[in-house]
Formats: C-alpha cells, sequence, structure tokens
C-alpha cells in the first residue's frame, strides 16, 4: 500500500489516518515496551513465563508411534493440545459457515470455540460439531439482557460447556 497513494474513491489524497502506517510504526516500536499498557507489567510476566518453557530435542528416538492426545480442562481427551478459536461470520469464507468449521473440529476431535458473531444458529453449529464434540460459546455482551440470557441458555442446551 502507497500511504500517499490516492483513495479508492480516486481522490487525490487521503483525508484519514491511513491504519496501516499507525500499526507500522507501534510494531517498530515494540521491542522497546511502549506498545505495552501501563507499565507493562503483564507483557513482561506473560514473556517470563513463556520463558520457564524449553523445546528438548530428542535425537534417535523412534517417532513411528506417537500420541499428541491430552486432557482438556481436566474431562476432555482431544487429539492435541490445540484449538479452534472463534470467529465471526464464516459465511464471508464458506457457504457453510460456521457448520464447516465445527464439522472438522468434531471429526478430528478438537475443541471448537463458536463466536457471539456467527452466522449460523447455535444449535446447528452444535449439531455439526457432533455428539462428542468438545465445544465452547465465545460470548460478546449485548447491551440487552434477555438476549444474554437467551444466547447461553441457547448455547448450554447445545451442549457447549463455557463462555470465553
Amino acid at each position: 500500500m502507497d500511504p500517499k497513494g490516492p483513495s479508492k474513491d480516486k481522490r487525490s489524497t487521503r483525508t484519514t489516518p491511513q491504519y496501516a502506517m499507525c500499526q507500522r510504526e507501534n510494531s517498530g516500536r515494540a521491542t522497546t515496551g511502549s506498545s505495552n499498557a501501563g507499565q507493562s507489567h503483564t507483557h513482561t510476566a506473560n514473556r517470563q513465563a513463556f520463558y520457564r518453557y524449553r523445546v528438548v530435542p530428542r535425537m534417535l528416538v523412534d517417532t513411528n508411534v506417537r500420541d499428541t492426545a491430552t486432557l482438556f480442562f481436566g474431562r476432555h481427551k482431544v487429539a492435541a493440545p490445540i484449538g479452534f478459536a472463534p470467529v465471526g461470520i464464516n459465511k464471508i469464507y464458506h457457504p457453510r459457515g460456521e457448520l464447516a468449521v465445527a464439522q472438522v473440529a468434531g471429526e478430528l476431535n478438537l475443541p471448537y470455540c463458536l463466536s457471539t458473531a456467527c452466522s449460523q444458529p447455535i444449535e446447528k453449529v452444535a449439531e455439526a460439531n457432533g455428539e462428542n464434540g468438545v465445544r465452547f460459546f465465545q460470548l460478546y455482551m449485548p447491551h440487552d439482557d434477555k438476549l444474554t440470557v437467551s444466547l447461553l441458555k441457547r448455547a448450554v442446551a447445545s451442549g457447549f460447556e463455557g463462555c470465553f
């Protein structure tokens, strides 16, 4: 992108700041801590926690038989220690929207999280995820408390076991 180039509607210059330039400036300062909130205490604690883990290379070990399964929240044995994060309005990417993603997550035995901004009904997504699917619901709280309660009740009734 050319930040000084014409905008889509062919005006000679932009009338609003370009987000990409702001992002580029902030990314360049990331190593100084200036892109973190406050005094960067949480950032520092997160990095220190990450540094406590090490990759331990294991050479000359038979890797033909391996098991990536793990126990998720102490109760769900899933195929690997990863899951499907919530993404809204999946119909932009696929005609079946969240149904396709939830189905694949269920087939792979990986946790799935449905966004409040989904493009398919909660109940249909749960059905696509399968009877034994491990699923969670990401709640963006609407301003209407009745709508919030309705969303949560539908999610629980559909087998979503946790709220993100």
